[in-house]
């Protein structure tokens, strides 16, 4: 279950962050009136969801009743450890992306008009279907920097993040194998 959530967020944050690089770049380059409608798809395209939904039953299980000091063969125990902590640095990286993004957000209501944002496909995220006469709630400059740097930090965290999260999905397929061939499960 790991592996198929690490490998969804993998491939919806590369193409998160290519959205938020062109979002920078477009703000940085100053918005043109007929970039508006892009600023808009842009900025809605760059919003998606990146948490690792983890499955932690077992995990639970080991930690809370201390059955982890059964496992004899001390690689497996070691990277079920690695594993863990490599799972605490994906939230953790997660949670500073989530919080830019809140500040982001803070920002960008005052900047878009949701009244531009039509209903999309729900099957495809990053099809963000925007009014083609959008205009901006406030096209003050300053604002715009700020949202701008925000977004900017907010992608500088998804550079860190995607290794991370490849790091773990390969940890989790390691592990998988050991535990496999330990117990010879089929």
């Amino acid at each position: 279950t790991d592996t198929t959530n690490i490998q969804r967020v993998i491939n919806i944050a590369a193409i998160t962050s290519k959205k938020t690089d062109s979002v920078v770049d477009l703000v940085n380059n100053g918005i043109e009136d007929t970039e508006v409608v892009t600023f808009y798809r842009l900025h809605g395209e760059s919003l998606q969801v990146l948490t690792v939904g983890f499955e932690d039953r077992t995990s639970s299980q080991l930690k809370n009743s201390g059955s982890l000091r059964m496992i004899k063969n001390p690689k497996i125990a070691d990277a079920i450890r690695a594993y863990w902590e490599t799972i605490k640095e994906i939230e953790n990286i997660c949670e500073g992306y989530n919080e830019f993004g809140g500040k982001m957000t803070d920002i960008g209501v005052q900047i878009f008009n949701n009244k531009y944002y039509q209903r999309g496909n729900a099957n495809d995220p990053f099809k963000v279907v925007i009014d083609p006469l959008a205009k901006l709630a406030d096209n003050n400059p300053k604002l715009l920097v700020q949202y701008c740097n925000r977004k900017r930090t907010q992608g500088n965290i998804l550079i860190r993040y995607q290794p991370a999260l490849i790091q773990s999905k390969a940890e989790a397929t390691d592990l998988i194998a050991l535990i496999t061939n330990e117990y010879h499960f089929k």
